[in-house]
């Protein structure tokens, strides 16, 4: 009789143990679900800051293009420069 309690008690026990782990294992999911959206939002930030990156740069592109482009004027019989 009292090896029929203990394979009881052996079987509760198992099933304690088989409980926390799937709890364990739902709030793993649920964890890597978290971690999922947030590298996708990180992803977002991150392209949205190269473009902004590359379009600041591109734009400073432009300007010293511009820059370089424009012409200096000498004023005849005189020593000023005009930009």
């Amino acid at each position: 009789m009292e090896t029929g309690m203990q394979i009881k008690e052996a079987l509760l026990l198992q099933l304690d143990v088989q409980r926390r782990l799937h709890e364990q294992l739902e709030i793993q999911k649920k964890l890597q679900l978290r971690i999922e959206q947030e590298a996708k939002r990180l992803k977002v930030m991150i392209d949205q800051q190269q473009k902004t990156t590359s379009d600041f740069t591109h734009e400073r592109e432009e300007d010293d293009e511009e820059e370089e482009d424009s012409e200096v004027f000498v004023l005849e019989g005189s020593d000023e420069h005009v930009i």
